[in-house]
């Protein structure tokens, strides 16, 4: 699980996740969801399944404002 705890709060409209590129297949990360820490508990923002892409992008339903977020 990656984590990142920020100084500041960001506003995250947008998702681009590179995973092992020209790699083997096997190695793409399928399934995972996007968190954010709001009032000391994880809340999903984003979930994917079945992903087949080494770059994944997605564009947020809807923005998030946060300084702590994790895969």
């Amino acid at each position: 699980m990656a984590r990142s705890k920020f100084l500041q709060k960001y506003r995250v409209d947008a998702l681009e996740l590179l995973g092992a590129q020209k790699e083997n297949e096997s190695f793409i990360t399928r399934d995972f969801q996007i968190q954010v820490k709001e009032n000391g508990e994880w809340k999903d923002i984003h979930s994917v399944t079945d992903n087949k892409e080494n770059l994944y992008y997605a564009n947020m339903d809807t923005p998030v404002v946060g300084d702590n977020f994790r895969l």
